[in-house]
C-alpha cells in the first residue's frame, strides 16, 4: 500500500467528529441516486475506500425518491436529473470539506467546473439548506394558493 493510501484509509476509518474536512480533486462521477447522493471515484484513494463510493452532497437535503408524498417523489426525480445533468457535463469535479458520516458515506461540497452544486440546488428550490432546516418537511406541505 502506498503511504498516501494508508493515510487516507486511516482518515476514512476515523469517526466523522475527528475529521476537519479534506479536499479531493479530479473525482470521477458515475451516477446519482437522488439529488444529494452521488456515486464517485476518488483518484489516489485505495479502491476499497475510494472506488464508486457514495458522496452525500452538502450543505443540502434534497427530496427523497421514496418520499412521503407524490410531490416529494416528483421533486426528488427533478433534483436527481438536474444534478446528473450538471455532473455528467462537468470537465472537472472537486470534493471540498469532505468528512465521513454515520453511514460511511462521504459528506462533501461538490464543485463542478467551479460551480457549487449544493448552492445551485438551493437557488433552484430543489433542496433545503441543512444549516437552517435539518429536517425539511415543506415538500409534502400543501401549496397555498391565493
Amino acid at each position: 500500500m502506498k503511504p498516501h493510501s494508508f493515510l487516507l484509509a486511516f482518515i476514512f476509518l476515523l469517526p466523522s467528529s475527528a475529521l476537519a474536512g479534506f479536499d479531493f480533486d479530479n473525482v470521477i462521477y458515475h451516477t446519482c441516486y437522488d439529488g444529494d447522493t452521488c456515486t464517485m471515484t476518488i483518484p489516489g484513494v485505495h479502491p476499497l475506500l475510494g472506488k464508486r463510493v457514495p458522496i452525500r452532497l452538502q450543505p443540502v437535503q434534497a427530496p427523497e425518491i421514496r418520499g412521503k408524498c407524490e410531490r416529494e417523489k416528483t421533486l426528488a426525480i427533478e433534483a436527481r436529473n438536474f444534478v446528473r445533468d450538471l455532473l455528467s457535463k462537468a470537465r472537472v469535479i472537486h470534493l471540498r470539506d469532505a468528512t465521513r458520516d454515520d453511514f460511511f458515506r462521504i459528506d462533501a461540497r461538490i464543485i463542478a467546473d467551479g460551480v457549487d452544486i449544493g448552492e445551485v440546488l438551493l437557488a433552484n428550490h430543489l433542496a433545503a439548506d441543512v444549516r437552517h432546516s435539518p429536517s425539511p418537511t415543506w415538500w409534502c406541505t400543501p401549496i397555498k394558493t391565493e
